[in-house]
């Protein structure tokens, strides 16, 4: 899954939740984010590295799932 974002808040507290917890503001349309995702963990990753990210998949043979 690849999108854009900011971290908006971290460290929530929640102690029903994961120890990780970000909440980020999507560059993208949060729809999009919601039908794509395949579950509740993933990598956030700081800097701009869509490119990079979409030229790795395609060396993989990976289908890329875009948010943006």
């Amino acid at each position: 899954m690849i999108g854009s974002g900011e971290i908006a808040r971290s460290d929530m507290g929640y102690d029903y939740m994961c120890r990780t917890q970000v909440e980020v503001r999507l560059k993208g349309p949060v729809g999009g984010f919601l039908e794509k995702s395949l579950g509740n963990h993933l990598a956030l990753v700081p800097g701009k590295v869509s490119g990079y990210l979409l030229e790795l998949s395609q060396l993989l043979g990976v289908e890329p799932v875009l948010i943006d």
